[in-house]
């Protein structure tokens, strides 16, 4: 009983932990969305009588390189208040790395029609 007593004071005694602070900031993932909103705008998926499942893909494949290669804020601000496709792909050349434009242009291209 002594020991459980002990034990009993030390645990109460002990300095409470601090949960870890919230953020503020949205997720990778949520970035990426926001960024990529005006996509079924603005993309086009190279083939005229397309179905809308392969505008899906394409979507898909580019917010995964988004959320991978971690594209910056610059980038993702940029084409979040792109107007047209040339806005669009300006950001793209402008803003993201040529790594990161020849990963997402491999991802595309490994897209089944």
């Amino acid at each position: 009983m002594k020991y459980f007593t002990l034990l009993l004071l030390f645990a109460c005694n002990e300095p409470a932990k601090k949960a870890p602070p919230r953020t503020t900031e949205p997720s990778r993932s949520d970035a990426c969305t926001k960024a990529l909103e005006s996509f079924d705008r603005f993309v086009d998926t190279g083939e005229p009588d397309a179905p809308p499942e392969r505008r899906v893909q394409v979507k898909a494949a580019v917010l995964e390189r988004c959320v991978t290669d971690n594209w910056s804020e610059p980038a993702l601000a940029c084409m979040r208040s792109a107007q047209t496709s040339h806005d669009t792909f300006k950001c793209w050349n402008d803003l993201l790395t040529k790594e990161q434009r020849e990963a997402a242009s491999t991802a595309l291209g490994k897209l089944k029609p």
